[in-house]
């Protein structure tokens, strides 16, 4: 679990500003056209929610898939 809180923190995920986070998640439209991530992060009471594309033209977007990546590597840890 530390790991995930490492790769988040180190992603800047978080940060103030990030424009990826989003205030009305429920009033999100999806874009039919791209692929894009919604990542939901719960801690110490507070709910982020953010969107982020995978098109790889960001570093933003790049952590954002390296993060699912090894969100998916562990999903499959017996």
């Amino acid at each position: 679990m530390d790991q995930l809180w490492r790769l988040i923190r180190d992603a800047g995920f978080l940060n103030e500003g990030n424009p990826a986070i989003i205030d009305d998640p429920a009033g999100t439209v999806r874009s039919g056209d791209r692929t894009t991530a919604m990542l939901y992060v719960s801690y110490g009471g507070r709910r982020v929610t953010l969107r982020h594309l995978l098109d790889r033209s960001t570093p933003d977007a790049v952590q954002a898939e390296l993060f699912i990546d090894r969100l998916a590597e562990l999903a499959w840890v017996d």
